[in-house]
């Protein structure tokens, strides 16, 4: 084989080794980045969910407060009373607490937690007459409202809408005809 033919040979075969190897990181990439995606998206639909039940935890805390008449209980009891009175099937103690947590970070104005005795005190409307905490609460529950509502549309921006994975259906029944017919 003369010199120049195999140089020639040489370099088509460096060219699509390139070329695999290209291809190969790019599939890689699209990889990295499906799973990225879908983890992303797991972790906002836990979040959608978790935030999406403040609302009537709100409610149930100042249900629990106000038939009680008192305005703290240390948030182990809370918890508990919580999850023994808790309709939704598949609540756990875990979503109590983390719910609680948000609770407390999103609506500081409405309950705060303190620590007496080494244990941690959940106060609603601390220092507040009966007047006052209604207020405080009619600006509490809209916020909360409006959170879920954000949550809810983070997850709707990252998962996919139905439509187009019916049009990446479609194209891709449509590009499977158009093959079958040639």
């Amino acid at each position: 084989m003369p010199p120049a033919l195999a140089a020639v040979m040489a370099e088509q075969r460096h060219a699509h080794n390139t070329v695999s190897g290209i291809n190969v990181l790019i599939k890689a990439k699209e990889v990295a980045l499906k799973t990225q995606r879908r983890e992303d998206l797991f972790r906002v639909s836990q979040d959608t969910i978790t935030v999406s039940g403040l609302p009537l935890l709100a409610d149930m805390i100042k249900f629990l407060f106000k038939s009680t008449e008192r305005t703290a209980m240390y948030i182990d009891e809370l918890a508990f009373k919580l999850l023994t009175t808790h309709k939704k099937v598949g609540v756990t103690a875990k979503i109590i607490d983390e719910q609680l947590k948000l609770l407390i970070q999103h609506a500081p104005e409405w309950c705060q937690v303190s620590m007496v005795g080494g244990r941690e005190l959940f106060n609603i409307c601390k220092g507040l007459d009966a007047r006052q905490a209604e207020k405080v609460w009619t600006s509490v529950r809209p916020k909360l409202k409006d959170l879920v509502n954000q949550k809810r549309a983070e997850a709707r921006a990252l998962a996919p809408s139905a439509a187009s994975r019916a049009v990446k259906v479609n194209g891709a029944a449509d590009t499977s005809a158009a093959a079958a017919s040639v």
